[in-house]
């Protein structure tokens, strides 16, 4: 449950600035800045009061008793997690460029970005207060895996939108509630596991987290030099390449899972 609040919070804050995105796509830029400055400052003055907690370690017991398949399950969500991470920072950051050559002038390709990606985050942040009330999925890595089996429908999504299938924006908000779908169990798998370990928990929660940034700062290089080169090569729209790009990463991330779950199982996972 402390998990699900915490996704949720920084899922709530991404959700607010896509949608804004879209909100703000017929104002000057400076608007939005102006805007995203305001709300940073009172959410810091509002975090002052906690800089002086002191610290009280959880006991390993309970939820934070050891396992056999702990640091296996640790491993593979964070790997996972790292790759979903180039996938959905790909769409974040080149979608609108992926939409520029779909006939759409730029105001209306910001504004169907951003309800896109306002999709997505939705449904990740439903998917966290989901996973933060049933724990079926604890230690039972199959349940997650088939339900990240959605990221395979958003790609295939784009793919099929750049062919000529019916671009509009709902079909676009479709496809990124399906990657968001998958991307809410993917990044909580590597963020619970990682904080369920009962030794070395704060130095899991480091590599998680670089591994987010890792994944968030190589995809979107790997998918501006891919595109790069599937518009040199007059392959298709730019649509349908980003949407070549995000399935070859789904299928690592699921294909990744896939061949690390049995040596969990066997570990006592189920």
């Amino acid at each position: 449950l402390k998990v699900s609040r915490y996704n949720i919070g920084w899922g709530c804050g991404n959700l607010a600035g896509f949608f804004g995105y879209s909100l703000l796509a017929d104002y000057p830029p400076t608007l939005g800045f102006t805007v995203s400055l305001v709300l940073f400052l009172f959410v810091a003055a509002s975090l002052v009061r906690w800089v002086r907690v002191p610290p009280r370690p959880p006991m390993a017991e309970g939820d934070r008793a050891p396992h056999p398949a702990l640091s296996r399950l640790t491993l593979m969500g964070r790997l996972a997690m790292m790759v979903a991470c180039m996938v959905t920072m790909s769409q974040i950051s080149l979608l609108h460029r992926a939409l520029g050559d779909q006939g759409l002038v730029v105001e209306q390709a910001q504004r169907w970005a951003g309800f896109t990606l306002g999709s997505y985050a939705t449904c990740y942040v439903a998917m966290f207060f989901l996973l933060g009330l049933w724990s079926g999925w604890v230690l039972k890595p199959w349940r997650l895996w088939w339900m990240q089996v959605t990221f395979v429908l958003g790609a295939g999504g784009f793919i099929a939108l750049g062919l000529g299938g019916g671009l509009q924006a709902w079909s676009l908000m479709l496809s990124g509630a399906c990657l968001g779908l998958a991307f809410g169990p993917c990044y909580t798998a590597s963020i619970y596991y990682s904080m369920r370990l009962p030794d070395g928990a704060g130095r899991a929660v480091a590599l998680h987290e670089t591994a987010l940034g890792v994944g968030n700062t190589a995809g979107p290089l790997l998918c501006g030099f891919f595109l790069d080169r599937w518009e040199a090569a007059h392959w298709g729209s730019n649509l349908t390449g980003l949407g070549v790009f995000l399935s070859i990463g789904v299928l690592v991330v699921l294909g990744l899972q896939a061949a690390m779950i049995p040596a969990a199982t066997r570990l006592g996972a189920r």
